[in-house]
This record gives structure tokens, sequence and C-alpha cells, in this order.
């Protein structure tokens, strides 16, 4: 007989507690060391939480759950219908064919000079004043002229975009529903709209940008649908956005919380591409996924019934001692750095390798360019999220 999921009354998972909010990390050691696979009411909805990484991992890459999770009420259909991320095989496995020439490592690899110069034109505009707000005057204008550009969209329009993207981010983290759902649906409209004429445009007279490919990809005869195409348009902006926005704030801040690593890396630049994994492992800007089960289930021992929503804590996870040695302190040279922070298996982050670029380039240029930087003092307020961590403002001074 399996084990029933151990139920412990201290355990309980709020995620509009400020403490959660700022630092969720002890209360995931607590569910991994007490009960790492735990039934949870969370915002009205019943889930079942995973903490330990080799039962996350497992649930990532297991074909017996479905992706399918979000309810399609929350968003156009537009947006849910095509869309890459709440899909399964062989939809998903299709839309991944057609999608992955896009993004792969030798093409994005080619960004890179790219990328160089927009992150270090956003240094040349503050070095005047001694003193910057990492995420809204570096990060954001940097994952956002990445993404746009990669595109193919244009400048003038980024603070439009920005609007749209900030709006739409709400439906890709449950506690910020609250904030927003209506400015959401109101800029979904908006986006769909705006980049449907973009890819008229496109086919009328394709550009070298993943716009006009996307718009053209072939692979065995089949093609993007419409609403396919604006889907994987949208989400492809957002996550693309959001993601290396938090990666870089996430990190910075993890560094000035370990000197003596941040000291290391900036005399030591050829660590950065390992340092970016810690980093990325360390404080994911993703930190879950919830999927449902197909079909029984059994998961560490405990059975789980078929329809039960899971949710794989990958930022729980990635901070596992069974996984990762010392997992609470940042490692700019760890090797065997298997991280769940793009997720694994079929869904694993199309975007991983330009994410990973931008990364490495904007926490390279900060510390070469920035040789005295260091937080200031209150100058920290953290973006309200669960799903998304990340930070509002990182004011730091140089």
């Amino acid at each position: 007989m399996n084990a029933v999921a151990k139920q412990v009354a201290p355990l309980e998972l709020n995620p509009f507690s400020p403490e959660f909010q700022a630092n969720p990390y002890p209360v995931y050691e607590r569910f991994r060391t007490q009960a790492p696979v735990h039934k949870a009411e969370v915002m009205g909805l019943s889930l079942w939480v995973l903490t330990r990484y080799a039962d996350v991992s497992a649930m990532l890459r297991d074909t017996r759950f479905s992706a399918a999770a979000v309810p399609r009420d929350l968003m156009p259909g537009e947006l849910f219908d095509g869309n890459i991320f709440y899909k399964d095989p062989p939809d998903h496995t299709r839309l991944r064919g057609l999608l992955n020439g896009a993004f792969t490592r030798q093409t994005v690899e080619t960004l890179r000079p790219r990328v160089q110069v927009m992150a270090d034109t956003l240094l040349d505009a503050v070095l005047p004043r001694g003193e910057v707000d990492v995420i809204s005057e570096f990060a954001m204008p940097l994952s956002l002229g990445v993404v746009t550009e990669v595109l193919g969209l244009p400048v003038e329009d980024r603070a439009l975009i920005k609007r749209w993207s900030d709006d739409l981010a709400v439906l890709l983290d449950g506690t910020r529903m609250l904030l927003g759902v209506a400015d959401a649906q109101r800029s979904a409209g908006e986006l769909i709209a705006y980049l449907k004429d973009a890819i008229a445009e496109r086919r009328r007279s394709p550009r070298a940008d993943l716009l006009s490919a996307l718009a053209g990809a072939q692979e065995a005869g089949d093609h993007l649908s419409e609403s396919e195409l604006i889907a994987t348009s949208v989400f492809t902006l957002i996550a693309g956005h959001e993601t290396v926005t938090n990666l870089i704030g996430n990190g910075l801040r993890a560094l000035f919380q370990h000197p003596s690593e941040l000291a290391r890396l900036r005399a030591d630049p050829t660590l950065l591409p390992t340092a970016t994994e810690e980093l990325l492992r360390y404080d994911s800007p993703g930190q879950l996924t919830i999927k449902l089960a197909k079909t029984d289930l059994t998961i560490g021992g405990v059975d789980i019934p078929a329809g039960s929503a899971v949710c794989g804590v990958m930022g729980a996870a990635n901070r596992d001692p069974a996984q990762f040695p010392d997992p609470d302190r940042v490692d700019v040279g760890r090797q065997e750095n298997r991280h769940l922070a793009f997720g694994q298996g079929a869904h694993f982050c199309i975007g991983a390798p330009l994410a990973r670029i931008e990364g490495q380039v904007a926490f390279g240029t900060l510390l070469r360019r920035l040789p005295k930087l260091r937080a200031v003092d209150g100058g920290e307020e953290r973006q309200p999220g669960v799903v998304l961590r990340g930070l509002k403002t990182l004011r730091v001074t140089f």
C-alpha cells in the first residue's frame, strides 16, 4: 500500500505573505524535509506540491501529466488555443518542431554582439550619475530591447509594448491576477491587433526577423495557424522579457549577498557561463509550474488521483541538497549544475539559449564597467509574484 501524503499542521503555503514573497526558500525547505509531496489549498485551488528535485524533475519529463492546466476563461481564446505552453503531444511536438529552428544555440549566438552593444549603450547613459536602478534602467530595457528586436518590432513602439507586457504578465502568475485581470484582457486585445498588423506586413514583405520566420515556418508541409502565430509571438515577448529581467535582478542581488563570489567573478570573467547557470539555480526567475495528472499516479510513495493539479516547485528543487551540495550558497564556478530554472523535458524553455546569452552579457558588462558596484541601502523593492520571482527596484551605486 502506498503512503498517504504527510500532513503537517504548521505547513501552510500562503503566497500573499510578505515573508514568503521576500524569501520563499525556508518554506520550501520545510516542505521538502517534512512533507515533500504535500496537498495544499492555494487561492481556492486544491493542488499537490512537489519540492524535491527528483520528484519535480520526474514530473517535468512525465508524459502522464498535461500542460493544459490554465482555465480558458482567464485569457482570450487566441492566446490559449494556439499556445505551445498549454499544449500536449502531438500538438506540442508539431509546434516545437516549427519553432526550434529560430532558437538554436548557433542562431542566437549570432545575437551576442548586438546584446553587448545594447548593454553598453544603456550603461553609457547612466555612468555620469553614479547611481542607477538596475531593473528599470538596465535589465528591463535590455531584455525588452532584445526580444522586440528579435521579433522585428520598432524601437519607437517599445514603451507601448512594455505596458502591454506588464499587464499581460499577470496571466503567467496567479498571485498577480487580483492586481489586474481586466487590464490584462484589454491589453491582450490591443497587442493581438498590433501583432496581426505586423504579421500581415511580414507576409507581404518578409524581413530578417522572428515574426517573418514564424510566419513562414514550415515542417513536413505544416505551418503555424493564425492563433498559434499570435500566441507564440505574445508569449515569446512576455516570457522572454520577464525571465531575463528577473534573472539579472535576482542574480545581481545574489552576488551582493555573496561578496566573495562577486569578487571571484569580477576577477575571472571566464566564469560567466557557470555563474549565470548558478544564479539561475539560486534564485530562479520562474519558480514553479502546474500540470494536471492524466491518470492515477504515485509520486514519492504518495497516491495522486487522476485529474489532480500538481505543482512542481523548481525553485525548491533547485535548493535540494540531495542534488546540489551546499545549495543555499552561491558558487559561481559550480559544476554539474543541472538546475530546473528553464524546466525540463518536452516543455524545456525554447528561449533558454538567448536568455543565457543576455545573462552572461549583462553580468559581465556590469562587473567590468562598474568596478565599485554596490547595492544602495533600502534601494530594493520586490515585484509581487510566486510563479515569476523578481525585483521591481534594485538601486546600485558605482
